[in-house]
């Protein structure tokens, strides 16, 4: 014999024709700020991973070529002979 549960809901459904109120306009601005404030940190990963891919694809190898013009300079920087 098998046993059937039925749940009886407390609260009566929404009729159909009953629509939701509009979001207020704080809520679209909010939403709308928060959307560009998403797409700008996006933007700034990529300008950070477009850098570090140069970094390390451009000079990293090239290190060597770079190292005697970058003592010079770090030297009359700090003023040492």
């Amino acid at each position: 014999m098998l046993l059937a549960r039925v749940i009886i809901s407390l609260t009566p459904p929404l009729p159909m024709n009953e629509l939701t109120p509009a979001p207020s306009r704080l809520l679209r601005v909010s939403a709308a700020a928060a959307q560009w404030v998403l797409w700008l940190l996006v933007l700034a990963w990529l300008v950070l991973g477009l850098a570090w891919g140069v970094l390390h694809g451009w000079i990293v190898p090239r290190i060597d070529e770079f190292r005697p013009a970058l003592e010079a300079r770090a030297s009359q920087l700090l003023g040492v002979p």
